[in-house]
């Protein structure tokens, strides 16, 4: 599967070809929807998959939400089965994420009484340097999920981006002055 143009950092690449790294990488979901709504706050909700505990880590700067914060992902398991890149359609991976009924379902929940789409974000972080990520992947659209008492599953799709009107501004004399004549 292409990564859409997301990339390494110069330490992960370092880590992945080195023999025997001493350190672990860690994967992280964060799923957002504008139903997410917690104290009047929006929030996103995150998991880290086989870290020993919760973590903090900190967001790189063009997070979608929490830019440049550390926020705490739940550490739980989950699965994350990448596809090569299909000969039609667009790419799509199948995620599945373990025992987390009550910090998940209650969400989705929300989200299906709302017209918007689920959107995801995967991360990579070195366990021993939680300060930003070493591979983000945004533009995730997070569907067809279902739960029960052990897991939630779902299927993430990389953001149809040719399919998106163009340009995606609406010009008009107020934003474009210039259009008066």
């Amino acid at each position: 599967m292409s990564n859409g143009g997301f990339s390494y950092t110069d330490e992960a690449r370092e880590y992945m070809f080195s023999p025997a790294g001493q350190d672990t990488i860690l994967d992280t979901i964060e799923i957002r929807h504008p139903a997410f709504i917690q104290d009047d706050q929006l929030i996103a909700i995150r998991f880290v998959n086989g870290a020993a505990s919760d973590i903090m880590a900190t967001l790189e700067a063009g997070a979608p939400m929490n830019a440049g914060e550390a926020v705490k992902f739940v550490n739980t398991r989950f699965d994350l089965a990448v596809p090569d890149s299909p000969q039609q359609g667009l790419a799509q991976c199948d995620i599945a994420v373990a025992n987390v009924m009550a910090e998940l379902t209650p969400w989705l929940a929300l989200a299906v009484s709302q017209p918007y789409p689920v959107q995801l974000s995967l991360r990579q972080f070195l366990a021993d340097d939680l300060t930003e990520p070493c591979f983000v992947m945004h533009g995730l659209t997070f569907s067809n999920a279902t739960s029960n008492i052990k897991r939630t599953t779902g299927t993430a799709t990389i953001e149809d981006l040719l399919n998106f009107g163009s340009p995606r501004e609406c010009y008009t004399v107020t934003n474009s002055p210039g259009l008066n004549r």
